[in-house]
């Protein structure tokens, strides 16, 4: 009685007198419904993750550029002396207000990113 082989393309391979090699065919294997879906998976959670980056990027330079504008603004209404120092509209608080709201929302990314992009997979056995 022979001894049927695991796989039946060995057994394919055996009966037209060729000797298989180890290893060989799993090099041609082409990858199952679990690993496709893993490999797309990690490739949406990375297209995700930098898209968010990316907005988050835009809408900062957005904001500083803003700020340099109204403090452009500021420097020559009291260039003209159309404000006094008091009246700034540029001030401490502003700055502080901006550093910490930018603060905030990278602490919010990270969180989001942390919890929902990259979740831990859950086993399905």
């Amino acid at each position: 009685m022979t001894e049927e082989p695991a796989d039946p393309r060995i057994a394919a391979v055996e009966t037209v007198g060729i000797t298989p090699i180890p290893g060989a065919l799993s090099l041609v294997e082409k990858p199952g419904v679990n690993e496709r879906i893993a490999v797309w998976d990690a490739i949406t959670r990375n297209a995700l993750a930098l898209s968010i980056m990316l907005l988050f990027c835009v809408v900062n330079v957005f904001t500083v550029c803003f700020l340099l504008h109204v403090y452009t603004v500021d420097q020559q209404d009291l260039a003209a002396k159309l404000i006094g120092p008091a009246d700034r509209i540029v001030n401490s608080e502003v700055l502080v207000s901006l550093l910490g709201a930018t603060t905030a929302q990278l602490a919010a990314i990270a969180v989001i990113m942390a919890k929902y992009v990259f979740k831990a997979p859950v086993d399905g056995g």
